[in-house]
């Protein structure tokens, strides 16, 4: 359909005016306000385009020279094929401005997130999220099981009669001692170990930013891809029309037909014979001599 538009298009007829010189091809004053009007008309009756059963373009234009008909067929389907390029080429550097233009508003919004995620980092401690979250979970658990053994062992030493004192008292010390590595891991830090309750509450906003982070990341390098290919098809010479025939130097009339000018001058020809003969025979009886006498 598109190419069916440019074959009929005015910028078309336009080109085949002008590169064929049509105005005094057909006799016409280029001057005339209404000359364009003429040669367009004129062109249009001996241009022809149709789609085939096959869905084909053919191009047909008649002309007195028949080798001249058959470079105007070839100069118009280079037209057509020149204006369906440059409407894709323009299509396509339309959408590479398009992609270049997302491209740098998500490298804007990857550097605002990266400015973000190190702000969070540098706030509750995170470096690597999942590894602290594990560390700190074990280190919790570890922390807990001991004071809870701990514990068990004070109470089953108190239960028991003649329990030495230094055991209870060690014992004692060692459950303050869990109890302080715990509050420590929660409230504090402990050999490096990140502050947990400052760790829980950046943990979210950490990984929500890093999600939409790795999202905009997947979405860039599918963008290069994108604009990769497009600026390669930009940049390539493919043509816009396949050419399956060449135009062919006509080698029969078109117009006007052979067999119509036999047939009529024999009809003319006949009818004149029965009006000459009618004359002939109307003339006959007349006396010409009683005229003559008269």
């Amino acid at each position: 359909d598109r190419i069916l538009t440019i074959a009929q298009s005015n910028e078309l007829v336009d080109y085949m005016v002008d590169s064929f010189r049509l105005y005094h091809a057909y006799d016409l004053d280029p001057d005339n306000s209404k000359a364009p009007h003429y040669v367009e008309l004129n062109f249009q009756k001996l241009y022809n385009v149709t789609r085939t059963p096959f869905d084909a373009i053919l191009l047909e234009i008649e002309y007195k020279d028949p080798a001249l008909s058959a470079r105007m067929v070839e100069a118009a389907r280079g037209k057509i094929n020149e204006i369906a390029t440059g409407l894709i080429r323009s299509s396509q550097q339309n959408q590479i401005l398009l992609f270049e233009s997302n491209m740098r508003d998500q490298e804007a919004a990857l550097a605002i997130i990266e400015d973000s995620l190190s702000n969070i980092s540098r706030t509750y401690g995170i470096i690597n999220s999942e590894s602290q979250s594990e560390v700190l979970s074990t280190l919790i658990t570890q922390a807990r099981a001991n004071l809870e053994r701990s514990r068990a062992q004070l109470r089953s030493l108190s239960d028991q009669p003649g329990s030495y004192q230094d055991s209870l008292t060690l014992i004692s010390s060692r459950i303050r001692g869990y109890e302080q590595e715990l509050r420590s891991l929660i409230r504090g830090q402990v050999d490096g170990a990140a502050n947990f309750r400052s760790f829980s509450d950046g943990i979210s906003k950490f990984e929500n930013l890093r999600t939409r982070h790795e999202q905009l990341s997947r979405n860039q390098s599918e963008l290069v891809e994108k604009l990769s290919k497009l600026k390669n098809a930009y940049l390539s010479s493919v043509p816009a029309i396949h050419v399956i025939e060449h135009a062919k130097v006509p080698v029969i009339k078109s117009r006007p037909v052979r067999s119509l000018l036999v047939t009529s001058a024999t009809i003319a020809a006949f009818i004149f014979s029965i009006l000459g003969a009618l004359v002939f025979d109307y003339y006959k009886k007349i006396d010409w001599n009683s005229i003559k006498r008269s």
